[in-house]
């Protein structure tokens, strides 16, 4: 990832056709990280501006946050919401792992107990561990990872000082990225995120996919970076406006 993303033909090029599909993380993207992830909102310029660019074309939220968490901070309409990493989806149903309910309470119970320096976020499947408000988290964190690499049928997912615990099965963003290019072969997507977890649509090799990372980051796979997570304001209205000029 060499190119921030205004000086970029390609991007702009991608831009031409005539349809698009934008779609965006959640944290560190849309909204700002906070030390509480449920006091994490869009900023209202940011809501006012991702209601105001889908009027002009489709937008959708891949997340690792729940469907119901994800439904309460954002007001506007959109093309595509999704959830848990892929969990949550057109393409797919918590339903279908009802069964693991019991064992991930139990789990979710038994790990407070061990450890309860992280701080607890329930999903609609699984659980996360958020460890940003602790200081000296390696030990901590190895010692965790230790104790769930023992039960084959857990995903961890690692995130941005997050740990998600989920039904080992290939659900990512990625593979909801894959389900989107297969089922709208004439669509051009742009995929917006921050996170280690967006990595899995990053390194999609698609002509059709455009792939946005908050952040210049040598490591990613993103073919183009937008400074910061503030910057998200100024790269939403690029697009309208540019949008708006080939309508």
């Amino acid at each position: 990832m060499h190119l921030e993303y205004k000086k970029s033909q390609f991007f702009l090029c991608r831009l031409q056709k005539k349809k698009l599909f934008f779609v965006f993380d959640f944290d560190g993207t849309l909204a700002p990280i906070v030390s509480d992830p449920n006091k994490a909102y869009m900023r209202p310029v940011t809501q006012r501006l991702l209601e105001k660019l889908g009027k002009q074309t489709q937008v959708g939220i891949i997340s690792g946050r729940s469907l119901s968490d994800l439904k309460k901070r954002i007001t506007s309409k959109l093309d595509l919401i999704s959830g848990t990493h892929g969990l949550e989806s057109p393409f797919s149903t918590t339903k279908e792992y009802k069964e693991y309910e019991m064992f991930f309470k139990e789990l979710q119970k038994a790990l407070k107990e061990m450890f309860p320096e992280f701080s607890y976020e329930k999903k609609t499947i699984g659980f996360t561990l958020h460890y940003r408000n602790i200081q000296d988290y390696q030990e901590l964190v190895s010692s965790v990872l230790e104790l769930l690499n023992a039960f084959p049928e857990l995903k961890i997912i690692k995130g941005k000082k997050v740990l998600n615990i989920l039904p080992n099965r290939p659900h990512n963003k990625g593979w909801v990225m894959q389900k989107l290019l297969e089922q709208n072969p004439e669509t051009y997507f742009f995929y917006i995120g921050d996170d280690t977890t967006d990595e899995d649509v990053f390194c999609i090799q698609d002509e059709r996919l455009v792939s946005i990372r908050i952040g210049k980051s040598i490591k990613s796979s993103a073919l183009l970076y937008i400074n910061n997570q503030k910057g998200i304001d100024n790269f939403l209205s690029d697009i309208i406006f540019f949008i708006k000029g080939i309508m």
